[in-house]
């Protein structure tokens, strides 16, 4: 038996909606802060999933272990851009930097940013294996919902101002 899952998601939301913003504090959430926020980006997007493909828990824990992986590189990704999101708000803010510098780091953060779309790309794929047109319909709708509402491309690095 499939339980509803809604009244969950939107409470799930509602909380994450009710959270500080990442750029709330200048030097960016702790490590502790960060890492609750992912889980709940995560539980959000299972959940999300859960009711967009009509899943049970057995089909629900399939996909979240499919996308663990590629959470994990997308994380190193972000992390590895860090350096270069720091470069770009001191050179902002204050005017340091060398030219070089800052078109160095401009330059990583686009990689990372195409980087970032090959890994939706893969995990996309790994998804859908097996799903049928509809559910890979769905899954590719809820996937571009839930990037525009929660803005998931490069937003969420500790420290940066929301636009």
């Amino acid at each position: 038996m499939r339980t509803d899952v809604r009244p969950l998601l939107a409470l799930l939301v509602a909380v994450l909606l009710a959270a500080p913003s990442p750029g709330a504090a200048q030097a960016g959430p702790p490590a502790e802060a960060r890492e609750r926020m992912e889980r709940r980006m995560r539980m959000a997007r299972s959940l999300g999933l859960a009711e967009a493909l009509d899943l049970d828990e057995a089909g629900t824990a399939r996909l979240n272990a499919a996308m663990a992986p590629f959470d994990a590189r997308r994380k190193a990704l972000l992390e590895g851009i860090a350096p270069d999101l720091r470069t770009l708000r001191q050179g902002a803010k204050r005017g340091t930097g060398t030219q070089a510098e800052i078109d160095g780091a401009v330059q990583r953060i686009f990689d990372a940013r195409q980087a970032s779309l090959g890994i939706d790309r893969e995990m996309f794929a790994a998804l859908s294996k097996g799903m049928a047109p509809g559910q890979v319909a769905r899954m590719a709708m809820f996937f571009a919902r839930f990037r525009q509402r929660f803005g998931m491309e490069m937003a969420d690095v500790p420290g940066g101002p929301r636009p």
